[in-house]
């Protein structure tokens, strides 16, 4: 699904820490306008969902399975975006104006019709249920993802704010980790 960058209203914000029946119903009464954005490590590597939101209605999802470079859209990619809003990992929300929604639908993962407010609430879970991707439930389409042209690993790790730790770092850990042992 490509969609613009936008406006970004809240940025690095722990899934963990928020209330997502509630932001989701907050969205919906505010007619927000605008995508979600959450990213999340499971044990099948980095994991992104999006959630695009018109006039308080989502209208289109996308959930990318970044190690193995494929993605769901539409309601399958639903499905784990709102599953993931009971995950541990950081999110972002953007606002968008009308047309820059509009110009994404050309790019798939549009829903066959919005979702309702009770149906994004009902399919939020208590806890993450971590899905091990490897075959297509029925009726769910699987895309691979190209990979980026000349993306490097320290691209990667500084994009996540991830950074090599340094050797005094690495002493204290082992450090911390050993006292705590005995």
């Amino acid at each position: 699904m490509k969609i613009p960058l936008g406006s970004l209203l809240k940025g690095n914000l722990a899934i963990e820490r928020v209330d997502f029946h509630k932001l989701i119903q907050t969205l919906a009464e505010h007619n927000f306008t605008g995508y979600l954005v959450m990213d999340l490590m499971t044990n099948n590597g980095m994991e992104e969902g999006i959630l695009l939101f018109k006039d308080g209605d989502a209208v289109a999802s996308e959930y990318l399975y970044l190690a193995r470079s494929q993605s769901l859209t539409g309601r399958s990619a639903l499905r784990e975006v709102m599953n993931a809003c009971a995950s541990m990992g950081v999110f972002d929300i953007y606002s968008l104006s009308q047309e820059e929604v509009l110009s994404s639908r050309a790019s798939g993962g549009w829903l066959d019709h919005k979702a309702t407010l009770n149906e994004l609430l009902e399919m939020i879970p208590e806890r993450f249920e971590e899905r091990i991707i490897e075959e297509p439930r029925p009726g769910e389409r699987v895309s691979t993802i190209p990979k980026p042209a000349g993306l490097t690993r320290e691209e990667i790790l500084k994009k996540y704010g991830i950074s090599a730790p340094d050797e005094k770092m690495l002493d204290k850990l082992l450090r911390d980790v050993t006292d705590g042992a005995s």
